[in-house]
């Protein structure tokens, strides 16, 4: 992007707007906006292994694939940054295009956007493609690699500089020609459109672009994406088009996200419209790339599962090792460590100690119980404690609800009502009774006490001795503040078959509804009341029961590490050297030092009670020393050249390298430190005497099995 580095110092920043200043004159208004959405930013689902999926006999330019424009731009503020991700985080939401840019800086390639130093190298970037491949060798990554800039002096041209830093070459290929995706999955496309390093130019004559990068005008990008995307297809030819852009309109200078938010919304919308290719994107949203993911043609399910077993027998001998076995389930289902013997017994219908195709096959076909996935529906029969419900009125059928408005009158509490729609204001999280905590996953018993938080406004159940708006029965309102709140919170769970009471605790009136309407001020849906008797209009049934491996704001737990299965644990001792700060170790054994209590970011209150969403961040504090889970650039003490992990600080005092971002992996998660983008790790490998020989907890710059953990014991209040 010229543009950017030709701004120098010319940015003022002015509240929420950016003023450009040329020669003392204000030549273009700049103002920022960043909802997040499907479309734009928003996060919440992996694409890991979705090419699996597509048949090999695929051509590549006949698929549908998403893409980042300026790939490593995930910081830099409003007008260098273009993505919300890191690359690892992309290439698991199903990015499949990434747009490298690096300058060429006395034989080392740090990632730039214009003037803007990214914070890492060019052998980041390799490295975390090549992990990713490894981890997923059904899948293929097209890669554009751009010089932005030059400085210094060079032992190396630019192109032998990136070539150099290739860890397995033959697996970076710039083919004259694109054929089927068979022949090319575990490879990295090195495209010839814009590169920086010589590729093939009969490769570069079969590839259409449109790359309106400069062009400030929504409607005038939109046009330039809809001609190429509309074009005919020539099946030798790929189609690549740059969804992102920016520059000025008028007065108006439109950022990276301003022209993306609309722009990606377009391609959302159409993209059912729209031919195979390539299509790049600034801040896509997970619901875009899957959108376009799906356009792709898929292979029955037996055949998926064959084609994604082939790939995952390393060796080539039609049968499956334990590892390779463990590999496949973590590319197809949730599952526990514990599960995987009994996982094995089940496949090997023979016994003779190995699987064969058929054998995992007729296994994986079998009927479930329930659905293997990380938002798996709660089979039980009545309430779950830690799980996300929407309860239904058994006589109307609508369903209970909540939002962000207030009664008119009575307590001028928020509203509770019951609505006849889907709606994300019908979602609430069962909890304990005031003060109490229970295990995430335990049944309501009949006659436990509970509270229900609404889940998008933070408010609880709640009643007290206020008059309802019509019927003047006992008000219900949503009350406190992100899960805290008072006894008249509490409700007592009383069940008559699969349906059940909720009675009101202190007054010992009934959760109740009927088809009464409330005033327009409350959308006219139908009221919702506590009410002293007992009739068929008290009776609810939990709906949409899910119980959601993710960290919840506010909770406690225990974190266990997959691959070695020891838990996260801290004490009061302090390392010998490096930081001196509290020791942060893998512990066999289960105590009250492992536990960890969920807080929000840094500078805002926990949002008690709310799901941790992918790519959110978390401050883990330690329940019995009251330190932060805190890493720094400062070497580990075993392992040299990863960063030391420890426990700092208190309560009251936190700072940035105490802030850990989520990504989530099925049911397991990686804590990705912030400040370092390096991630929470450890291995079989034992700190000294001075340490009590417990397992070492590091932060490291890759991503690979030893990242991975496992949330358990969870508890929240």
């Amino acid at each position: 992007m010229g543009w950017l580095s030709n701004l120098g110092n010319s940015i003022k920043k002015v509240g929420e707007e950016v003023a450009l200043d040329v020669a003392g004159e204000v030549v273009a208004q700049v103002k920022f906006s960043k909802p997040t959405n499907e479309w734009f930013q928003g996060v919440h689902c992996q694409n890991a292994d979705w090419m699996a999926c597509v048949p090999d006999d695929v051509l590549l330019t006949e698929m549908w694939i998403p893409g980042t424009h300026d790939s490593g731009s995930d910081r830099g503020g409003d007008l260098a940054q273009t993505q919300n991700q890191d690359i690892w985080g992309q290439l698991n939401t199903g990015i499949r295009f990434l747009d490298i840019r690096a300058k060429h800086e006395n034989d080392d390639l740090p990632i730039y956007h214009g003037i803007v130093y990214m914070h890492k190298q060019f052998h980041d970037v390799v490295k975390n493609i090549e992990d990713f491949l490894d981890a997923h060798p059904s899948e293929v990554i097209f890669v554009r690699i751009k010089m932005e800039g030059e400085e210094g002096s060079h032992c190396a041209n630019f192109a032998d500089c990136c070539q150099s830093k290739f860890v397995t070459q033959d697996r970076w290929v710039g083919p004259e020609r694109f054929g089927k995706l068979g022949d090319f999955r575990g490879k990295v496309i090195l495209l010839a459109s814009g590169s920086s390093i010589p590729l093939p130019v009969s490769q570069l004559d079969l590839i259409s672009k449109q790359d309106r990068w400069d062009l400030g005008n929504h409607d005038q990008k939109r046009n330039a994406i809809r001609d190429l995307a509309r074009s005919g297809r020539d099946p030798n030819r790929l189609y690549l088009s740059y969804v992102s852009c920016t520059g000025q309109d008028g007065l108006m200078y439109h950022t990276p996200a301003m022209m993306a938010e609309p722009l990606n919304k377009t391609v959302y919308d159409e993209i059912g419209g729209y031919n195979p290719g390539i299509y790049v994107f600034d801040f896509p949203g997970s619901g875009l790339t899957e959108r376009i993911i799906a356009r792709n043609p898929k292979s029955d399910e037996r055949q998926q599962l064959k084609e994604l077993f082939r790939r995952h027998d390393r060796d080539g001998n039609g049968l499956i090792s334990r590892s390779e076995l463990a590999h496949v389930l973590q590319q197809t289902a949730q599952f526990t460590d514990a599960d995987l013997d009994s996982i094995y017994a089940d496949c090997d219908a023979n016994n003779d100690g190995q699987l064969n195709y058929e054998e995992f096959i007729e296994w994986a076909l079998m009927p479930k119980a329930a659905p293997l996935t990380r938002n798996a529906p709660v089979v039980a029969q009545g309430l779950v404690y830690g799980s996300f419900v929407s309860l239904q009125h058994v006589a109307t059928g609508k369903f209970l609800h909540s939002h962000p408005y207030n009664y008119p009158g009575g307590s001028k509490q928020q509203q509770v009502t019951c609505f006849d729609g889907d709606s994300d204001d019908n979602a609430w999280l069962v909890k304990a009774a005031h003060g109490e905590w229970c295990k995430r996953g335990k049944p309501v018993d009949h006659g436990d006490v509970i509270r229900l938080q609404h889940v998008p406004t933070g408010r609880n159940l709640h009643s007290h001795g206020t008059r309802s708006p019509v019927t003047g029965q006992q008000e219900v309102t949503g009350y406190g503040e992100d899960g805290t709140g008072d006894t008249n919170d509490n409700w007592r769970v009383e069940y008559e078959g699969d349906k059940f009471r909720l009675i009101h605790a202190r007054s010992n009136h009934a959760l109740h509804s009927h088809p009464v309407g409330l005033p327009s001020e409350c959308f006219n849906q139908q009221e919702v009341t506590s009410y002293s008797g007992r009739d068929g209009n008290d009776f609810w049934l939990a709906d949409e029961m899910e119980l959601p491996a993710v960290l919840i704001y506010g909770s406690r737990l225990c974190l266990r590490h997959v691959a070695t299965d020891v838990h996260l644990h801290s004490h009061g001792h302090t390392y010998p050297s490096g930081s001196g700060q509290q020791q942060i170790t893998g512990y066999k054994g289960r105590d009250d030092n492992d536990l960890w209590f969920v807080h929000g970011p840094l500078g805002r209150d926990t949002d008690e009670g709310k799901a941790v969403e992918n790519g959110q961040e978390v401050r883990l504090l330690h329940m019995v020393t009251k330190r932060w889970l805190h890493s720094h650039n400062v070497s580990a003490m075993v392992s040299n050249g990863q960063h030391e992990v420890s426990g700092w600080g208190n309560e009251g005092s936190s700072n940035n390298d105490d802030r850990w971002r989520v990504e989530y992996e099925g049911d397991k998660l990686r804590l990705i430190h912030v400040a370092t983008n390096h991630a929470l790790h450890s291995h079989p490998i034992q700190y000294p005497s001075e340490c009590f020989n417990q397992q070492e907890i590091t932060c490291y710059a890759g991503r690979d099995r030893n990242d991975l953990w496992i949330p358990c014991d969870v508890m929240i209040n």
